[in-house]
């Protein structure tokens, strides 16, 4: 479980499940939003919403969970400023 998430540094490895619509593709998606029902969303932008909460893609790896490798997004943390 995760407590609290610093700024800029905290990064976090989630797969598929944990976005709405399947992991960032890299290119046109490099950020993910909070949406309401907790799941994260890939976006083209960073909100511009002060105080609001969202993840920059650092990058896509895979985990091996069992005999199978799972796609993963590795997200940075961040809260937008302005």
């Amino acid at each position: 479980s995760l407590k609290y998430l610093v700024d800029g540094v905290d990064c976090i490895e989630v797969t598929a499940e944990c976005f709405t619509a399947g992991l960032p593709d890299g290119s046109t998606n490099k950020f993910a939003t909070i949406a309401a029902n907790g799941k994260l969303t890939a976006a083209a932008a960073a909100p511009s919403t002060v105080n609001q909460g969202y993840f920059s893609l650092e990058g896509l790896h895979t985990v091996t969970i069992g005999a199978t490798e799972v796609p993963t997004a590795v997200l940075r943390y961040h809260r937008a400023t302005a």
